[in-house]
């Protein structure tokens, strides 16, 4: 597979789609005329009159120092989009007991402050444009109060510089977030354990804080009255120690340790063993991660921590001189030590960076959970691009989507309010009949030797035979057995003796393959010449001579003989498709794994009026991506899953699957519901007033012909049954978007749509709104797109950014749509960057954050912001994404946004979640 970016845009949409790739090449021809006007009627930047952007403030990287020392703030990096030169205005918001900290000359742009006290201090940075009154009156900004920036704080820790002489930086906690590592940590079960840090606590917390654990196996904590206590959890129970009083604001080394060899649990304060207690059982085991510092839930520390290890071996065993240099991971080839780490962090690295490895020589996984702007959040278990995702109460659930490799996700996750992942429920597509029995043609006697059978299953399988029954027999209802390939048969209906001499001109059934039926009951050939009923040795076959007995009395004409002796197998022993089948009385046969064809020709001609039967398997646990989720407004909080694509590059494009989750059961379920009436992908849909859900548009392919759909269905939620709606498109969509305007304002019932592809695989400019009973035109874009995105603004309007118009060209344009005109207006501001594929989602103070998304150039790390007040859009220039990404998902979480996913520069699919913190 070609891991590039492009390649993957080519898996996802239909051929005749790519052609914006290729305009986007001659795109990069043009690029002159981009620069020096205008193309295609789209006004210059240089012609348009922007509102006043606001500064942003940068207060510059968290610091640790040591007590005393004079702290230099720099704000230097703040800046104007607009090049308006800056007022600075900084002030202490939060400063440790009895600190007579002030900062000297709070309107300098790097002022300094002396941290006379070990602490915490919180400083805060408004920065303001300093405007010259005398404008001249039609210069943009003119006549306008100067604007200010959101504050942007920083921490500085200050007090010991760490344990020990050249330590390093330290985890900076800041009493309001916690750490965690982004892979989980697979200790537990039997295993011994150490787990040690070196700890400097600023204050005792509110409520009892985690200062280092795995939830559900172990926690060290530190509790509301200063003391420090080890906790364990058990399979059956768990126990704990501790309870050491920890002094304040001093380095502490602490280590806790389960020693199997002496059914200990210890805790250790500065080398010195200090509780003890007797441990029998064995540790839970999760996919749950490591956390430092809090956990959701939990108090949260205000300190720092240093060296943290957590091994599955005893380390100490008595007291000790705590370790006064970096921690090691073990090495190989030393007794009872390889190979036994599960996490060391120095914390060696530059505050605020994001991923990082270190001496450890293992990924540091831990970041500073208080910076501003993007940092990882957490790692999903995998990597996903074209997924879908949504917030269902205090947790994000994740479905569908591709791989690194470019096969559909089976399995769905969660991210929980402690924003660690978790497996759920096994994402599958159910609509497959397994088995599917097909009328013999008509026109073929016994006599007949040679002829063809054909079928074509949806989708292709993974597993396939066919066969035809042609030695059979009846019991006559007087003691015989009648049919073709037997000799003899008789039926003692007192005693359940059934006995069969098979003709001597046939060969006996083929091994395994004899079936002789009384009734309910069934003798089953083991292959080894045993016939078995219900399990039990019943009967046997010698030669062409079968007995059996079954429980007695029979019923006179219930007994039949089956043997299969037609068989084709499209697969070797190794798994691997053969064109030509293997099998008895096979002469030729083929099998298509595109569209599903099977072709099979017999030398044998099956029974009159038997019919033939193809059985195939499928790997049930197949995955999608292209689907839809819609949250039901049901008491269990579930979702609809409809449509989607199921196996890259073949198979049925389109599914007509539907299934819904259940979050409530433990384990969590996907359950099949009734199928939808056409199979669609690309499609979206939405939820109804009346708890239904509407599923519109997208595309759906017969045989292989490609359609773009303008049909609608509705989910009935009290059944759930489809049924065609009683209206449709005015046009046919795919890769459309679409909106509930309800989200936008609570009084509105109406979904808005807009763009996608055409029937003609061109990008659209009209748009259309569902009133609850039809689908009716309104106002059409300025501009056509498709791949854009939509999102509601505070004041009930809607914002659409972006996109790729008529012409193959990556759009920087934005327009807002009004409900109640029902017209669109086009924006007179830009975005900084052109992108499609990527997304925008509001912020808690009514801004919007556009994340990712492609440009002729590739795919974007960068992001922006819309400011509905002033209608303009700014770059976050102090952050980017750790990582490039389109076809991610952006929701809002936690005061900030997750983003989810989504494609590299390489157009593979990234496990990696980052959080935006405005």
């Amino acid at each position: 597979m070609e891991h590039s970016f492009i390649h993957t845009l080519k898996h996802n949409i239909s051929q005749p789609e790519n052609i914006w790739l290729a305009r986007t090449c001659v795109f990069l021809c043009t690029l002159g005329l981009l620069l020096s006007g205008c193309i295609n009627d789209e006004p210059s930047p240089d012609d348009l009159l922007r509102g006043n952007t606001p500064p942003v403030a940068d207060a510059g990287p968290d610091q640790a120092v040591e007590r005393g020392a004079t702290v230099a703030l720099d704000g230097s990096q703040s800046f104007d989009s607009e090049g308006t030169a800056l007022s600075f205005r900084w002030r202490i918001l939060e400063q440790p007991i009895g600190s007579a900290a002030a900062i000297t000359d709070p309107a300098s742009p790097t002022p300094t402050f002396v941290a006379d006290v070990d602490g915490l201090y919180r400083v805060e940075l408004i920065v303001g444009e300093i405007v010259d009154i005398n404008l001249p009156a039609n210069v943009p900004g003119a006549g306008e109060a100067g604007a200010s920036s959101e504050p942007d704080e920083v921490a500085i820790f200050a007090g010991a510089p760490g344990p020990f002489t050249d330590s390093g930086n330290k985890l900076l906690l800041d009493g309001l977030h916690f750490g965690t590592t982004l892979l989980p940590m697979t200790i537990g079960g039997d295993a011994n354990l150490t787990a040690e840090a070196w700890v400097w606590i600023n204050n005792v917390p509110a409520a009892t804080a985690l200062i280092m654990g795995k939830e559900g196996v172990f926690d060290l904590v530190l509790r509301s009255d200063g003391t420090v206590a080890f906790q364990w959890f058990l399979e059956a129970g768990g126990g704990q120690t501790g309870g050491l009083p920890l002094s304040l604001q001093t380095w502490h080394h602490l280590a806790a340790v389960i020693d199997r060899s002496r059914s200990l649990a210890f805790l250790a304060l500065d080398g010195k063993i200090m509780a003890t207690a007797t441990l029998s059982g064995n540790l839970n085991t999760n996919t749950l991660r490591f956390n430092v510092g809090g956990r959701d839930g939990s108090g949260f520390l205000t300190g720092m921590i240093d060296e943290v290890r957590v091994t599955d071996n005893v380390r100490y065993t008595s007291d000790f001189d705590p370790p006064l240099v970096p921690l090691l991971a073990d090495i190989p080839f030393v007794e009872n030590f390889q190979n036994s780490v599960h996490g060391l962090w120095h914390f060696d690295e530059l505050a605020g960076i994001t991923l990082f490895a270190d001496q450890s020589l293992r990924t540091n996984d831990l970041f500073l959970v208080a910076q501003k702007g993007f940092r990882p959040l957490t790692r999903m278990l995998n990597a996903r691009i074209n997924h879908r995702a949504l917030v269902l109460g205090n947790r994000i659930w994740i479905a569908g989507g591709l791989n690194a490799t470019g096969q559909p996700v089976v399995q769905s996750e969660s991210i929980g309010s402690d924003d660690q992942v978790k497996a759920d429920a096994d994402l599958f597509v159910t609509a497959r009949n397994p088995t599917l029995v097909i009328d013999r043609p008509t026109g073929l006697g016994d006599g007949e030797k040679d002829f063809n059978f054909s079928v074509q299953t949806s989708p292709p399988i993974s597993e396939l035979s066919v066969s035809a029954d042609t030695l059979r027999g009846l019991d006559n209802g007087a003691g015989a057995i009648i049919g073709t390939g037997i000799s003899t048969g008789t039926v003692n209906y007192v005693n359940g003796q059934v006995s069969i001499t098979f003709a001597p001109a046939d060969p006996a059934p083929t091994a395994g393959t004899l079936r002789i039926i009384a009734g309910g009951l069934t003798a089953v050939d083991d292959g080894s010449g045993n016939l078995f009923i219900n399990g039990l040795d019943e009967g046997d076959i010698t030669g062409k001579v079968a007995t059996v007995t079954f429980p007695a009395p029979l019923t006179p004409g219930s007994i039949k003989v089956l043997a299969n002796t037609l068989t084709a197998n499209f697969f070797d022993t190794n798994g691997n498709t053969t064109s030509t089948p293997t099998g008895s009385g096979i002469v030729s046969g083929n099998y298509n794994e595109t569209n599903g064809r099977v072709d099979v020709n017999f030398n044998l001609a099956p029974v009159a009026n038997e019919p033939l039967r193809i059985s195939y398997n499928f790997t049930p646990n197949s995955g999608i991506s292209d689907h839809s989720l819609t949250a039901l407004q049901d008491v269990n909080g579930r979702v609809l899953i409809t449509g989607g694509t199921d196996l890259e590059g073949i198979g049925p494009i389109g599914l007509n699957a539907a299934a819904r989750y259940d979050p409530t059961p433990d384990p969590t379920t996907i359950s099949a519901v009734g199928n939808l009436n056409t199979p669609r992908r690309f499609h979206t849909a939405g939820l109804l007033n009346n708890g239904n859900v509407l599923v519109v548009g997208g595309e759906s392919f017969d045989g292989n012909t490609q359609s773009t759909l303008n049909t609608v269905e509705i989910y009935d939620a009290s059944n759930g049954t489809f049924s065609d709606a009683d209206t449709s498109l005015s046009t046919e969509r795919r890769h459309h978007k679409m909106i509930a305007l309800k989200d936008c304002n609570p009084n509105e019932d109406r979904l808005l749509v807009t763009g996608g592809y055409g029937m003609d695989n061109q990008p659209l400019a009209s748009a259309e709104r569902y009133n609850g009973s039809i689908f009716q035109s309104t106002g059409a874009m300025k501009k056509q797109r498709v791949r854009h995105a939509m999102v509601c603004l505070p004041d009930g309007r809607v914002l659409v950014t972006g996109g790729i118009d008529e012409t193959g060209r990556i759009l920087r344009t934005a327009e807002i749509y009004d409900p109640g005109s029902g017209l669109f207006s086009q924006l007179e501001s830009q975005m900084v960057f052109a992108r499609a594929e990527h997304t925008a989602t509001l912020l808690p103070d009514k801004t919007i954050l556009i994340v990712g998304g492609l440009d002729f150039l590739g795919p974007h790390a960068s992001a922006e912001i819309y400011n509905p007040d002033t209608q303009n859009f700014s770059r976050i220039s102090t952050s980017n994404m750790a990582f490039a990404r389109y076809g991610h998902v952006a929701l809002p979480w936690k005061n900030g946004v997750a983003i989810i996913g989504g494609g590299n520069t390489q157009g593979q699919a990234i496990p990696l979640v980052e959080f935006y913190l405005p």
